[in-house]
């Protein structure tokens, strides 16, 4: 039986969390956190970390849908590949070692902060003639590795989401955000269902991850909302921010909750 600390603390992070979520990323870090730190283990937390997503990815759609910033067609022609390597991630059983992860990772937020601050027009003004450009088997490619990253791991897996878009597909970043946050949306049920049909994905732990989705949904709405009044420029100085912060944890300089 969760105590009212207990369902307080979710709720709660799971507003921050889906703020930080819908306009950049890694802050899936604290979701797992939480959990961990509520007794699970760190598979267990991943995989009930996939429920409030979930939920935070429908409301901030929906919202970014009903502002005409997502376009619905697009976001199913990539969400092929992603969902594609979303499932053949989550089936992966090979252990990784995670302090190599970690760094590797650490060291790909910084490239994404060399591209944000070398070439930022293409961040805040997107490219037309490359939203109108065919998917071609190299962008299927690499969503088809983001995917499976989607499915294995995912946490941070907005930042490699959105830099696709933006750097390859020519959105800016507020358009790429509603088509990162409807990608997830897509491929999210194939991972939950996989866990729960493999026996990973208990009603307690379901249990945690919808009490955790509450403040997902309410936090997903307050960014959507405000994102929109703010625009692009905030938008980037957020990414900026959690990037260096979640960089600055994978590299050992900062200390937070444990998460791997």
């Amino acid at each position: 039986m969760l105590s009212i600390v207990e369902i307080s603390a979710l709720i709660l992070s799971g507003i921050v969390v889906a703020f930080i979520n819908t306009f950049a990323g890694g802050a899936s870090v604290i979701s797992i956190s939480l959990f961990m730190m509520m007794g699970m283990s760190p598979f267990q937390a991943n995989v009930i970390n996939r429920v409030p997503v979930f939920f935070q990815t429908m409301a901030s759609s929906y919202l970014f849908w009903k502002k005409g910033l997502l376009d619905l067609k697009r976001g199913l022609t990539i969400g092929i590949p992603v969902i594609m390597g979303c499932l053949v991630g989550a089936n992966v059983s090979v252990v990784v070692n995670q302090h190599v992860f970690s760094i590797c990772l650490g060291l790909i937020l910084l490239m994404m902060l060399f591209f944000i601050f070398y070439k930022p027009e293409a961040w805040l003004k997107g490219n037309e003639k490359l939203q109108q450009k065919k998917m071609d088997w190299k962008i299927f490619i690499v969503f088809l590795f983001v995917g499976f990253y989607a499915g294995f791991l995912h946490v941070g897996v907005g930042y490699f989401l959105l830099g696709g878009l933006v750097l390859l597909m020519g959105y800016d970043l507020l358009k790429g955000n509603a088509q990162k946050n409807f990608l997830v949306l897509l491929y999210s049920p194939f991972a939950i269902g996989f866990f729960i049909f493999n026996g990973d994905l208990t009603l307690k732990m379901a249990t945690y991850g919808l009490i955790h989705a509450i403040g997902n949904v309410i936090g997903a709405s307050f960014a959507t909302h405000f994102g929109m009044k703010w625009g692009n420029n905030f938008i980037r100085w957020l990414m900026l921010v959690v990037i260096v912060l979640t960089a600055l944890k994978l590299f050992g300089i900062i200390g937070f909750p444990e998460f791997v």
